[in-house]
C-alpha cells in the first residue's frame, strides 16, 4: 500500500468521536509520521477468542467528515472515516486493517474484544451496538470482504466507511447517504474529498442488493481495561488485510485533545 500524504492528524477517532485514552496525560506533544513496514507475516483472528488491541493509527481516510443518525440511539458527531490499524494480544494477531461499527461510542485504547462472527451483529434485541439493523452484520461483512482489499485512497476507505454506517444506521432498499436516519452531513462542502468519497460510498451500496457475508466482529463485551468505559466495536475483513508500507500518525499525545474531550462530554 502506497505511503498516504494526507492523513489526518489523530485527534478523533474512527468513529468521529474524539478518542480517550491513558494516554492522554501526553496531550500537546508533536505528532509524529513514520512509515511502518509490512510485518513478516499476518496471524489470522480466530473466531471465539479474546484479544486486547492496540491501536497504532490510521491508514486511508478522511478527517472532519460530519455525520449524525436521528434514528435510534442517536448521535452527531465531526471526525474521521477511513482505516483503522491495530494490533492485538492474546491471539496470534499482527498488525492489520479494520472499520468502525458503532460510530456512538469513544474508541478506547487499549480495548479487550471478544471475536466473533460478523453477521451476529446487532446481537438481539437490537441492543449491542444499540440502534443498528438487525440484519445489519452480514451485509457489512460482504462490503469489507469485497471492498477492503481494494482500497488505494482515501476517498475509497472514507466511501466504505460511510456505506458501512449506513447499512447499520438506515433499513435496506432505502440507502441514502443525504436522507433517512443516518446521514453524510457535509459531503458536497467537505473540501478533503468528500464528492468522490460519497460516490464510492454510492458505487458500494449500490453493488450490496441481497449479498451477505461473514467477517471478523471485535466487540467490546464493556471490559474497561483503561480509564474510560465501553468502547466502539470493530470489523475485520475475512481473511484480514494488513497494511503494507502504509503511513500511520503516531505519537506520545494528542493535540489538543483536552478541547475535544469537552466537545465530547457536552455531546
Amino acid at each position: 500500500m502506497a505511503a498516504n500524504a494526507a492523513i489526518a492528524p489523530l485527534t478523533m477517532n474512527a468513529g468521529g468521536i474524539y478518542m480517550v485514552s491513558r494516554r492522554v496525560g501526553l496531550a500537546g506533544c508533536v505528532v509524529a509520521a513514520l512509515m511502518l513496514s509490512a510485518p513478516a507475516a499476518a496471524g489470522p483472528l480466530t473466531y471465539g477468542t479474546s484479544s486486547t488491541l492496540d491501536w497504532l493509527g490510521v491508514g486511508y481516510g478522511l478527517s472532519n467528515v460530519h455525520y449524525a443518525n436521528t434514528g435510534a440511539n442517536p448521535f452527531d458527531n465531526t471526525g474521521w472515516a477511513g482505516e483503522l490499524v491495530f494490533t492485538g494480544s492474546g491471539v496470534d494477531l499482527d498488525r492489520f486493517i479494520a472499520y468502525c461499527v458503532d460510530a456512538s461510542v469513544p474508541l478506547v485504547d487499549p480495548e479487550f474484544v471478544n471475536i466473533r462472527h460478523l453477521n451476529d451483529l446487532p446481537d438481539q434485541p437490537n441492543v449491542n451496538p444499540a440502534g443498528q439493523q438487525t440484519d445489519a452484520g452480514g451485509r457489512v461483512a460482504w462490503l469489507l470482504n469485497t471492498y477492503a482489499s481494494t482500497i488505494t485512497s482515501n476517498a475509497a476507505a472514507a466511501g466504505l466507511q460511510m456505506a458501512i454506517w449506513e447499512v447499520l444506521y438506515d433499513p435496506e432498499g432505502s440507502y441514502d447517504l443525504t436522507d433517512g436516519s443516518f446521514q453524510w452531513i457535509n459531503w458536497a462542502s467537505y473540501d478533503g474529498g468528500g464528492v468522490g468519497a460519497y460516490n464510492y460510498a454510492g458505487t458500494y451500496l449500490g453493488a450490496l442488493g441481497a449479498n451477505t457475508s461473514d467477517a471478523f466482529w471485535l466487540d467490546d463485551p464493556g471490559t474497561v481495561i483503561s480509564t474510560k468505559a465501553q468502547g466502539q466495536d470493530f470489523a475485520a475483513p475475512n481473511p484480514v488485510p494488513e497494511p503494507g508500507s502504509t503511513m500511520l500518525l503516531l505519537g506520545t499525545g494528542l493535540i489538543g485533545l483536552a478541547g475535544a474531550a469537552r466537545k465530547w462530554m457536552r455531546n
